[in-house]
């Protein structure tokens, strides 16, 4: 099943977890079943169709909940806590 966001703070979510977990865009792609390409329109908002496989294994890879991948600002989250 695809999923179609409408904003873009899931692609500024996961750049952030990528990059604050120190995974390529090639690396990340082969952990949750999916290509670099795709990682990179997800990231750069050029798409926004997001398979749900890929969604949940992002999440659990991450651990985090789907809805704070979505909705949340992680990277605001994160700095909050330090």
């Amino acid at each position: 099943m695809i999923v179609v966001l409408n904003n873009r703070q899931f692609g500024k979510n996961l750049r952030f977890l990528r990059r604050r977990h120190r995974y390529s865009r090639w690396e990340l792609a082969n952990l949750i079943c999916s290509y670099p390409k795709v990682i990179r329109d997800w990231e750069t908002g050029r798409s926004f169709d997001v398979d749900s496989v890929c969604m949940l294994n992002i999440g659990k890879l991450f651990g985090i909940p789907i809805e704070s991948l979505i909705d949340d600002d992680l990277r605001r989250i994160y700095k909050s806590r330090k």
